[in-house]
């Protein structure tokens, strides 16, 4: 297994940047590390399947969701938020949004 490739995955799952990642590695003792180009090259393998994943897990989550209010609730209406955050400012153009359910619904985790 490609340690670069792990390393670009941890990344993005735990949602720390490439240099806060490789700081903490660096303090555990791991100096030998790829550089930013082969990084972004491991990293950008993995958006399409990180996507696809996002959007079915979406789409359960709402169909559960639609599921719950229609069988438990008289108002057909679904409490929702929207929240958005940049990366970084220089990456202004790369924005990471969700739309948030305000109500508990039994079985889907918030």
């Amino acid at each position: 297994m490609n340690f670069s490739h792990c390393i670009a995955g941890s990344t993005l799952a735990t949602g720390l940047n490439r240099q806060a990642f490789s700081t903490a590695l660096m303090i555990l003792g791991i100096t030998h590390q790829s550089c930013k180009r082969s990084y972004h090259h491991y990293q950008s393998q993995m958006f399409n399947f990180i996507i696809e994943k996002a959007q079915n897990s979406a789409q359960i989550a709402l169909t559960n969701a639609l599921d719950y209010l229609e069988n438990n609730r008289k108002e057909k209406i679904i409490p929702i938020g929207f929240d958005c955050s940049w990366s970084h400012v220089r990456n202004a153009n790369r924005a990471s949004g969700e739309f948030l359910c305000l109500e508990n619904i039994p079985g889907i985790l918030v």
